[in-house]
């Protein structure tokens, strides 16, 4: 898992958000397809050198099975750079501060990082934790 850096005229973090989403977890191929539902961006309070985390509640489809599962993209964005990485909940990221709305959209997890992912970020939400807008791939959620 690497760091991916561009050059991409994106003015708002939510413009770059929405372009990592669509160009690096969207996919359809016949039968299977992951589809962005919604996302929430998450400024870095803790000063990591990074500009922020985006949230995804992901709908993933492999024939007739589907799932809708949690993604973690840590990414930064200066003038016309970007930069990301992308961690599924079942890869147990370390943000944690996924707000409530997206967590009440995700199904039941079979996977123990995600479960865990999962409890850790809906603690933090239930003690009043960040609470972020909610948007869509075509505007606000």
């Amino acid at each position: 898992m690497g760091y991916t850096v561009m050059n991409y005229g994106a003015k708002t973090d939510i413009d770059a958000a929405r372009y990592v989403l669509k160009n690096e977890i969207e996919f359809e191929d016949g039968p299977d397809r992951n589809r962005v539902l919604a996302f929430a961006n998450v400024i870095d309070p803790d000063g990591l050198g990074y500009g922020f985390f985006t949230h995804a509640a992901v709908e993933v489809v492999r024939g007739k099975e589907r799932a809708v599962t949690a993604f973690v993209v840590k990414q930064h964005r200066t003038g016309f750079e970007i930069g990301w990485t992308i961690t599924p909940e079942t890869m147990g990221p370390y943000e944690t501060r996924c707000p409530a709305a997206l967590l009440d959209m995700l199904t039941a997890p079979e996977n123990p990082c995600a479960r865990n992912f999962r409890a850790k970020a809906r603690a933090r939400a239930e003690a009043g934790g960040h609470q972020a807008p909610i948007f869509t791939m075509n505007g606000r959620g």
